[in-house]
C-alpha cells in the first residue's frame, strides 16, 4: 500500500519517501534544507516529540515553533518579515489510492496548519495509511467530529480562465510526505 501511496503522490505533483523510524530526524532536516526553510511550524504531537524532531531541527539551525503558539498571526503568516517557513504535520490518516493526507484539527494540530508555510512536510506513520477515501472519512469521524478536516492532495494550485496553473496561491508551494515504516516508539535516552 505504501508504493501505491507514493505513486499517487507523484501524480498529484507531490513527493514522498519511505523512511525508517531511526532515520526520521535526518529525513526531516534534509527535506527542510533542500527547500531552504529557516523555520518549522509543527503541532504538539507525540510522533514529532518522541523522535526528537524539534531538537534535530534546532541543531540544524532551523527555528522551531510548536503549535499552539502565542506568536501573532501577522508574523506567523510571514506578513511581517517571517523567515521561509515549512509547515510540518502529522496526518490522522492518508489515502493510498489518491495520494491524499487527511488532517484533522484538534487542540494540538491547528486548523490550516498545512497552509501557513511555503512548504508542507507530513510525517505519516505507515499504519495510518488506508486504501480508500471512504474508509479514511469513516475512521476520522468515528471518534467524533473534529472542528475541521483538510484533505491535502499535493501542493496548492489554482488555474485561471486561460488554464494557466499557479502554485502556492492558497497554501504550500510543495508537499513532501515521509512515510515512517516501522514502530514509532519513543527514542531511548
Amino acid at each position: 500500500m505504501i508504493g501505491t501511496f507514493l505513486a499517487a503522490l507523484e501524480r498529484r505533483r507531490a513527493t514522498g519517501e519511505r523512511v525508517a523510524p531511526d532515520g526520521l530526524g535526518d529525513a526531516v532536516v534534509a527535506t527542510l534544507r533542500r527547500w531552504g526553510a529557516k523555520r518549522a511550524l509543527m503541532p504538539d504531537d507525540d510522533v514529532i516529540h518522541d523522535r526528537g524532531i524539534p531538537d534535530a531541527l534546532r541543531d540544524a539551525g532551523i527555528e522551531v515553533i510548536v503549535w499552539p503558539t502565542d506568536l501573532p498571526w501577522r508574523p506567523l503568516l510571514g506578513l511581517d518579515g517571517a523567515p521561509a517557513t515549512c509547515a510540518v504535520t502529522v496526518p490522522a490518516l492518508a489515502v493510498a489510492q489518491r495520494g491524499t493526507v487527511v488532517l484533522a484539527t484538534d487542540a494540538s494540530h491547528g486548523r490550516s496548519l498545512d497552509a501557513v508555510g511555503w512548504w508542507h512536510l507530513s510525517i505519516l506513520p505507515a499504519e495510518r495509511l488506508v486504501p480508500t477515501l471512504a474508509e479514511a472519512l469513516t475512521r476520522v469521524y468515528a471518534s467524533g467530529t473534529p472542528s475541521a478536516v483538510s484533505l491535502v492532495s499535493g501542493p496548492s494550485r489554482t488555474s485561471d480562465i486561460e488554464k494557466i496553473t499557479t502554485y502556492g496561491a492558497h497554501g504550500a508551494l510543495a508537499e513532501h510526505v515521509l512515510v515512517v515504516d516501522g514502530t514509532l516508539s519513543p527514542t531511548s535516552d
